[in-house]
């Protein structure tokens, strides 16, 4: 999953394809510590561009890229970042259809 790329995660993650965490986690041996849950809820969440996220915090868009990458494949390793079997997304989206 971390080799996917970056716009078909987030795609799957806003499709609840793939779980995302609540609490966006913090990898210290990545770059910038301080912005790296910022960036990801930015780029994941919300659907900031690389390079909005450049401007905003003053690094350029592949250094957003690498940095978003490097969580990715943390993320991954740690069990944060999970695909949901094609069944229970289709079970989730019964349950949505007779609430409603």
């Amino acid at each position: 999953m971390a080799q996917e790329r970056l716009a078909r995660l987030r795609q799957a993650i806003r499709n609840r394809e793939v779980s995302f965490p609540a609490q966006v986690p913090s990898f210290p041996r990545q770059y910038s510590v301080k912005i790296q849950w910022r960036v990801v809820t930015l780029y994941f969440v919300q659907g900031w561009t690389c390079e909005q996220l450049a401007d905003r915090y003053g690094i350029t868009p592949r250094r957003v890229r690498q940095l978003l990458r490097g969580w990715v494949e943390y993320a991954t390793a740690h069990g944060y970042l999970q695909e949901i079997p094609a069944e229970s997304l289709m079970a989730a989206q019964s349950e949505d259809a007779a609430a409603a």
